[in-house]
């Protein structure tokens, strides 16, 4: 992690940055069309995990959870 004030850049170890998406709902449903365009640019749209994290964004049959 960077920290720039007036006088002076430090470098920082950052903590939790691997859990940032997953610990909490409020973060981690803003989260899921990031997550979804990673995938599709490291994949494709046809993709299964593309598929369904398109789900959830959209009124579908597959987006309503029983």
């Amino acid at each position: 992690m960077v920290s720039k004030s007036e006088s002076e850049v430090s470098l920082e170890s950052a903590e939790d940055v691997d859990k940032v998406f997953f610990t909490n709902a409020r973060k981690r449903t803003p989260s899921i069309p990031f997550i979804r365009n990673l995938v599709e640019f490291t994949r494709r749209k046809d993709d299964p995990d593309y598929l369904k994290l398109t789900s959830p964004l959209h009124w579908k049959k597959e987006s309503v959870v029983t």
